[in-house]
């Protein structure tokens, strides 16, 4: 009787990192054909990029939400805040496109119909970048506009302030003297007064503040100890970065070998990560401080931050610790055709090969009448 063919065992086709292996077990499934293990991280991922796509959708709608044709809301605080909106809006597209590349090139590793629609969905991604940063490069030019004109408001009132002095040298009968006077007048009226020297510092609304500085500082005495606090602040925050920047960058490395991982070093490693982006966004907010003191306009600085992809490495690391997470609930059951091999072992080298080659033995012993085997 012709035996029937076994149908083959198709191998896990998870697309391997630069130091893995191809994946031994076998997959099930429709495409992506995965394994087990492999399924679940390809669940995970598939998550992590559809809540970056639902942020980005939202973030997308509030940076178009504004009617800026109202004039009543050109005022440097709106524009801050559509500025910020539009910042976090591009970040999180950059996330999206970032996570669904990986994502595609992980799990599939040949050109298909869902190839196309890939290229597609990033394609659409990258217009909407697109048009969000010239929303944020409009708001940039309105911004400095609005700061120009409050520049020039200033420069006039100082303009006036400085005319005072003019003003006050006119003659009881109503004419004006010349400045060589001011002497004459200076013995009758005191010495001339000069205009203000006004504090450089923004409140937090933008506006400049209306008290006199210091004499030998740009600020007053309140706003000189602020600054004061916060540039210590920035500068103990800038040294912080610089000593986990090196480490950062070493996970950004590793992040996409999952074998070399362990639960423990994936959980090191996201509290490193995560340590760090809240320093970035400390001298973020800490610069944007030192800046409003300063009297000059704010500028996102927060280059290292940017340049790593925190958030992209935070996403990788989370589900490589959800993977480990699994494999030590759920540990990988060795197969069938390893069992054999491991019985053969435990029972010294006879196994079940061997148990039945000696029952065959004794068998023909007996029909052909022979001292039974191992009988004293």
């Amino acid at each position: 009787m012709r035996r029937q063919r076994q149908p083959s065992i198709v191998q896990c086709e998870v697309v391997p990192g630069p130091d893995e292996l191809s994946c031994p077990r076998p997959a099930f499934g429709d495409r992506p054909r995965l394994c087990a293990d492999h399924w679940k991280e390809y669940k995970c991922l598939t998550a992590t990029y559809k809540a970056l796509t639902e942020k980005a959708k939202q973030l997308y709608s509030e940076v178009f939400a504004t009617d800026w044709e109202n004039a009543t809301l050109w005022t440097v605080e709106n524009v801050n805040s559509a500025l910020a909106t539009a910042r976090e809006c591009l970040a999180t597209l950059d996330e999206e496109i970032y996570s669904r590349r990986e994502h595609h090139r992980r799990f599939f590793s040949q050109p298909d119909d869902r190839h196309a629609s890939h290229e597609e969905w990033i394609r659409g991604l990258r217009k909407k970048h697109s048009e969000v940063s010239a929303i944020a490069n409009q708001l940039r030019t309105c911004k400095a506009k609005l700061l120009d004109e409050e520049r020039q408001r200033a420069e006039v009132l100082a303009e006036r302030l400085r005319s005072y002095a003019d003003v006050a040298v006119i003659g009881v009968d109503g004419s004006r003297h010349h400045r060589d006077s001011g002497s004459q007048l200076k013995s009758a009226y005191g010495s001339p007064r000069f205009p203000r020297q006004l504090c450089v510092a923004r409140d937090h609304m933008g506006s400049r503040c209306e008290s006199e500085r210091m004499a030998s500082q740009p600020r007053c005495q309140p706003h000189q100890i602020e600054h004061d606090i916060v540039l210590s602040a920035l500068r103990a925050a800038e040294s912080a970065a610089r000593s986990l920047e090196g480490r950062v960058s070493q996970i950004d490395r590793h992040r996409h070998f999952q074998s070399a991982y362990t639960l423990q070093r994936a959980i090191d490693d996201i509290q490193t990560v995560s340590s760090y982006q809240e320093t970035c966004r400390k001298i973020r907010a800490l610069s944007a401080d030192h800046d409003r003191l300063s009297g000059k306009d704010y500028t996102d600085s927060l280059p290292v931050a940017a340049r790593l992809e925190v958030g992209a490495i935070l996403n990788a690391l989370y589900s490589i610790k959800s993977y480990w997470q699994e494999r030590e609930a759920n540990p990988p059951r060795q197969s069938q055709n390893e069992r054999p091999h491991e019985e053969s072992e435990s029972e010294g080298g006879g196994g079940w090969v061997g148990s039945l080659l000696g029952m065959a033995a004794i068998g023909l012993s007996l029909w052909l009448g022979w001292p039974s085997i191992g009988r004293s």
